[in-house]
């Protein structure tokens, strides 16, 4: 094999390929050969790689298009390769199943960048053995590790990185990042690493520093024995979770607030107002909720149309925003009804003015389909007692009676409730 070898080295180099490092290695016996990954094709071959391949010749071999049949995966894996090779002078060596002519050879190659004449970043490999897999199980095991989404990590007990896979590689920026520089709070690692040690074993969801910027990873470790050095190591899979972390927060953003208006909703007055109206209370404030229900809302509706009616909510909402302060709260309940929570040391006179402007503001005209519009507001007030004994219900019925008795003295007004109501 070895004469042949050597018989063949000559035939198959390219005298346009004439590059001192490939003329050395072309005289080897060990299998190289030059993937340009931009392509999808064979660069190089020495005569070795042209037997390992079942190549007729170089130009032969040069022709077969390989990014035509590659998977995903393995697509994906090569442009983190190159990416590697890119930003520093790496050197991978792991194990590739290859397929010459259709027929599965699994072997132990060292990847590394090599850069072409033309200046492009491509990859030189070598073939350092074939591999023996004890069972076709553990084949599929060791390609299952290289081809997943699924990022894989080891760590020596101190941090250092050990082993990253391609998806590991893929989504850390630089490979000598040590493990307690890959969590943004500190807090998640010390506890991930307190879990461990008690456990054997830990699970948590993150927020890690990756190429993409800060994401959200599901990270399981684990405690296990690192099969080259005997000792004890932190085997780390991580798969990114961000897009689950944002759907559950926009499933939280509406069960809490309104969908056409973006204001929170019934269910954020009911639970958030006990605090409110504590802390309110520690400040030395007063509180006072305002009911607020457009006059005539119906006929805009009916006139013109829902989206109409839509387009005059969405406005309201925002005048609403435009008039309170920071820290007060506005809601949509439902329909044409709107509430505010407000807080001042003398609240009567607070929410006079403050209704006044909401009144300004609301009974403004809007252009809805070209057409100007002009809708009042008629708004009932309700002072919370300061011992606390109305709750958040009785100060919303209240405001709502007091609402109706606005609209009963003519609409486009503020009443405040009394108990004669």
């Amino acid at each position: 094999m070895n004469l042949q070898l050597m018989t063949l080295a000559s035939p198959y180099i390219d005298p346009a390929l004439t590059d001192p490092r490939l003329e050395l290695l072309a005289r080897l016996q060990n299998i190289y050969w030059v993937f340009d990954f931009d392509i999808g094709r064979m660069h190089w071959a020495n005569a070795a790689a042209l037997v390992m391949w079942k190549a007729e010749s170089l130009q032969e071999l040069r022709s077969r298009d390989y990014s035509a049949s590659a998977s995903s995966a393995i697509a994906a894996r090569l442009r983190q390769f190159k990416l590697d090779f890119e930003r520093r002078d790496a050197v991978f060596i792991e194990p590739w199943t290859f397929y010459p002519r259709g027929e599965a050879r699994t072997l132990n190659v060292s990847h590394r960048g090599f850069v072409l004449p033309d200046g492009r970043m491509a990859m030189l490999l070598e073939v350092l053995s074939d591999v023996q897999f004890p069972s076709e199980e553990a084949q599929r095991s060791a390609d299952a590790v290289v081809h997943t989404t699924v990022m894989i990590s080891q760590f020596d007990r101190s941090g250092r990185p050990l082993y990253r896979n391609p998806a590991a590689r893929a989504a850390v920026d630089g490979s000598s990042r040590r493990l307690g520089e890959h969590f943004v709070d500190l807090h998640d690692y010390r506890s991930l690493r307190r879990s461990v040690r008690m456990n054997g074993q830990a699970r948590a969801v993150c927020r890690v520093h990756t190429v993409l910027g800060e994401r959200w990873h599901e990270l399981s470790v684990k405690n296990c024995m690192d099969s080259i050095s005997g000792k004890s190591v932190l085997l780390i899979s991580e798969v990114d979770v961000g897009e689950l972390k944002r759907a559950e927060a926009h499933a939280h953003f509406l069960s809490r607030h309104d969908v056409l208006t973006g204001l929170p909703n019934r269910q954020v007055v009911l639970s958030d107002f006990e605090r409110f109206l504590s802390d309110m209370h520690k400040q030395g404030q007063e509180v006072a909720l305002l009911f607020i229900d457009l006059d005539n809302f119906k006929t805009v509706n009916d006139s013109l149309g829902h989206q109409a009616g839509d387009i005059l909510l969405v406005e309201v909402a925002r005048r609403l925003r435009n008039v309170v302060r920071e820290h007060d709260q506005v809601a949509r309940l439902g329909g044409d009804e709107f509430l505010v929570l407000t807080s001042a040391p003398g609240i009567h006179s607070h929410v006079r003015a403050l209704a006044d402007r909401l009144i300004a503001a609301l009974s403004q005209e809007v252009q809805l389909h070209g057409l100007p519009v002009r809708v009042t507001p008629s708004v009932g007030v309700c002072v919370a007692r300061p011992d606390g004994k109305l709750g958040i219900h009785d100060l919303m019925q209240h405001a709502d009676v007091a609402m109706y008795r606005a609209k009963a003295e003519g609409r486009n007004r503020a009443v405040f409730f009394s108990p004669d109501m």
